[in-house]
């Protein structure tokens, strides 16, 4: 599971250099809102 971080934060480039998943709030708001527009 990705560690989901706000936009422009310089820990995005420090945590993927460790190796550690990071998905950026901007991302991870779209895939939401993909995966959810088939629902109802």
């Amino acid at each position: 599971m990705p560690i989901r971080i706000k936009d422009g934060l310089p820990a995005a480039e420090i945590l993927g250099n460790e190796n550690i998943f990071v998905m950026l709030e901007s991302r991870a708001t779209k895939q939401e809102s993909d995966r959810c527009s088939g629902c109802s």
